[in-house]
């Protein structure tokens, strides 16, 4: 319990203050006009304004905590950091890989784009990361293998996320156009994002301009971005 109060003080110290003041202020209005006869009513407003304040900060703690930041390394870091490799979503058990900026000379680029398919013999390296000479075709499975192999954040087990992964628990349709939250997810792109689901020659991908669920060739060319289940 001491440790609950003590999380929630620590993360919520500027709603805590702006409560506190909010109250002090209301408490001095109050004691002015006590005398008259609407005092009674403002009493209660008073009381409805802290219960609101109370709450905001108890909500605001467990949000908090329904998201974790974490480095390349797997380290935990601040709720506000700028810096950040992956997010944890306690909701629903799952990492997220985050694009680490707009330049296209890094593994982790939001510029790049793959196919579904792999192709034996396509020459299509410019189409994704090339470090030092060494050029691997651009498709789902061969990004998985140097993601994996890497660690990121820790972690060898990274997949495509299925399209209600990336449609219900990645998008928030609240934020159309834009559809995900930047300060968790940055460098998004408005286009067309692999989910695992296929059939035949085609799969699923997940417009984020949008929000919506639609069906492409295995041989076109979108944007990823991996998950994991947090075990």
């Amino acid at each position: 319990m001491i440790n609950f109060i003590t999380n929630i003080i620590i993360n919520n110290y500027l709603s805590i203050f702006s409560g506190v003041f909010i109250g002090l202020i209301s408490s001095a209005i109050f004691k002015i006009i006590s005398n008259t006869k609407h005092s009674m009513k403002i009493f209660y407003f008073i009381i409805f304004l802290f219960f609101i304040s109370t709450i905001t900060v108890i909500y605001n703690y467990y949000e908090k905590e329904n998201y974790i930041k974490i480095d390349k390394n797997g380290n935990k870091l601040s709720i506000n950091s700028r810096d950040f490799s992956c997010v944890v979503d306690n909701r629903y058990d799952l990492v997220w890989e985050i694009k680490s900026s707009s330049s296209t000379s890094n593994l982790h680029s939001p510029e790049d784009t793959y196919r579904w398919n792999k192709h034996p013999g396509i020459n299509d390296y410019e189409k994704c990361f090339q470090r030092q000479g060494y050029k691997s075709p651009c498709n789902v499975i061969d990004y998985l293998d140097r993601v994996n192999n890497s660690k990121y954040c820790g972690f060898d087990d990274w997949r495509l996320p299925t399209s209600d992964e990336l449609s219900e628990y990645l998008l928030n349709r609240e934020l159309s156009p834009n559809n995900i939250d930047s300060t968790l997810y940055p460098y998004n792109r408005r286009g067309g994002y692999w989910s695992s689901d296929n059939h035949n020659n085609e799969a699923r991908y997940v417009d984020f301009m949008t929000g919506y669920v639609k069906d492409g060739s295995i041989d076109n060319y979108k944007y990823i971005r991996l998950v994991r289940y947090n075990k």
